[in-house]
């Protein structure tokens, strides 16, 4: 039976039939090492684990249909794809050129996010969403501070987040306080880990540059 892999993105069929072949040759070669002393299977086992995880590692889904281990080229096409335009703020970095509009249940006006892409030598390998604080102040002009537009995405981001993903596992100060919480000028973050991905929450509303930050990245691998 012929083996493939479908590439869900552009709907082609890769048969792997002679990539099967190999990994078959290399899993014997291995073993026939061990067998005969010359490999401790320990090592045995650490390059059978790289080689199953490798390809893998790199290769999930993850926000808005974009895949880890991507090239620049096919992450611009899948935001383009999106309605996302990009443009190249640096060697290994995409930004939006427009804000990437969100809206959460009970919201009157969506939150303009900003989009940035990082790349290296392996990928994509990050994804940074960042809350757009002057063009959400300009959008709702009752909001009387930086720091207020940043708690106001905060309030209702986080819960998001937790009906998504659960609890997280790890957290700093509270991501849902009333203005009259110290918390308010301080700020907060929260950290998820699912599926192989971190996901990131930083909330800062002391700073010069009031941010709230939602982050995507892979785990890394361990051994």
């Amino acid at each position: 039976m012929c083996l493939a892999i479908r590439n869900s993105l552009a709907g082609k069929v890769i048969p792997v039939v002679r990539l099967t072949h190999r990994m078959n040759v290399f899993y014997g070669s291995i073993l026939t090492l061990s067998e005969k002393g010359s490999m401790p299977m320990r090592i045995l086992i650490a390059l059978i684990a790289m080689l199953l995880i490798s390809p893998l590692a790199f290769s999930q889904s993850t926000w808005n249909g974009l895949q880890f281990g991507m090239s620049i080229n096919k992450a611009q096409n899948v935001m383009v794809a999106n309605g996302i335009n990009m443009v190249s703020a640096d060697p290994q970095t995409l930004k939006s050129t427009s804000d990437f509009d969100i809206q959460f249940p009970g919201t009157a006006y969506p939150f303009p996010l900003i989009v940035e892409l990082h790349f290296g030598s392996a990928g994509l390998n990050m994804i940074d969403l960042q809350l757009d604080v002057q063009e959400y102040r300009k959008r709702k002009q009752d909001i009387t501070s930086d720091s207020e537009a940043v708690w106001l995405f905060s309030s209702v981001s986080y819960d998001s987040l937790v009906e998504k993903y659960g609890n997280p596992i790890r957290q700093e100060d509270d991501c849902k306080p009333l203005p009259s919480s110290p918390s308010w000028t301080t700020g907060c973050s929260a950290e998820w880990r699912v599926n192989n991905e971190i996901i990131g929450y930083v909330v800062n509303a002391i700073s010069q540059e009031k941010t709230a930050l939602i982050q995507y990245k892979p785990q890394p691998t361990q051994l």
